[in-house]
């Protein structure tokens, strides 16, 4: 355990991100299933597959907002950057997700005039928060941090192997994320379509899912153009979240609500049907599902 926290920490050091720790009060298991000296921790970005076919012919457009002061939500419209997010600037001054958009939220980029402390920059910045990577009682090895998070914190990104996504077999399809945000229902699949599994993964990999999560994903770009479809997906608090207290967030959240409308009988229904490719949720709370989807 000694060697791979060294390891692991050098790496986040290395990246400007706060530290982790491995903790383990139910058992005498040292690390987490499947982590060894060799698992490539990877604190940022991502890694990519020596035969990937990425064409990232879109040019980043910088904004010309106020070297100084930034760029202001108050006129957002004016910002070439913000103009493209929902809403206006998706952060308050502190650096807050205002949870005021569903769509991909685009950050100044190198291009641009403002100063690094801009408000809309944020998940662009290493990680300030420690992370302890924990044993649980019944869920195996999850994550929390040991300081308060206030609602709207942005507190790390996923990162792993990005493949492209018809590439992607089910033996590779570990905790494996579509980078499709710009894909509506209705729209044919882009060309460029790209997957990221936790192969080369950091901290977040060990996040567990929940029915009532305190975390939610948001996309983002700040180093490639939204029509690249390589956003980084970060995750934020969606409420105030005690010190210690397991990080969760909804592995399914497009049957969420789905869920909320169905009667008490049609709920007892699902709990005592298991589909293919579904597995017993685990999460204990009032509002669990009963069974969440799973990669066979």
């Amino acid at each position: 355990r000694a060697q791979i926290q060294h390891a692991w920490n050098k790496v986040a050091r290395d990246a400007g991100a706060a530290g982790i720790e491995f903790v383990n009060e139910v058992d005498d298991e040292e690390v987490p299933p499947g982590i060894n000296v060799l698992f490539p921790y990877l604190e940022r970005g991502y890694l990519l597959v020596s035969d990937i076919g990425v064409a990232e012919t879109n040019p980043l457009v910088g904004c010309r907002c106020d070297a100084m002061a930034g760029c202001d939500d108050a006129e957002a419209s004016q910002c070439s950057c913000q103009a493209e997010t929902e809403g206006g600037s998706a952060y308050t001054p502190q650096g807050l997700f205002k949870f005021n958009t569903d769509s991909e939220i685009i950050e100044c980029n190198n291009y641009c005039e403002c100063p690094p402390k801009c408000s809309n920059r944020v998940v662009q910045f290493p990680r300030r928060i420690p992370v302890h990577i924990f044993k649980t009682d019944k869920r195996g090895w999850g994550a929390r941090v040991p300081v308060n998070l206030v609602r709207g914190r942005v507190i790390g990104i996923y990162t792993g192997r990005r493949e492209e996504a018809n590439k992607l077999d089910g033996s590779r399809a570990s905790y494996c994320f579509d980078l499709d945000i710009n894909e509506g229902p209705d729209e044919e699949p882009p060309e460029n379509m790209y997957s990221v599994d936790a192969y080369g993964c950091n901290w977040t990999r060990f996040i567990n899912h929940s029915c009532s999560p305190n975390l939610q994903i948001i996309s983002v770009v700040y180093d490639t153009a939204p029509q690249d479809n390589l956003p980084y997906l970060a995750f934020v608090a969606t409420q105030n979240i005690p010190a210690f207290t397991e990080l969760t967030f909804d592995y399914n959240p497009a049957h969420q609500t789905e869920w909320e409308l169905r009667t008490y009988k049609e709920k007892t229904r699902a709990k005592k049907s298991k589909a293919k490719k579904q597995t017993r949720c685990l999460c204990g709370t009032s509002q669990c599902r009963g069974w969440l989807s799973v990669i066979a």
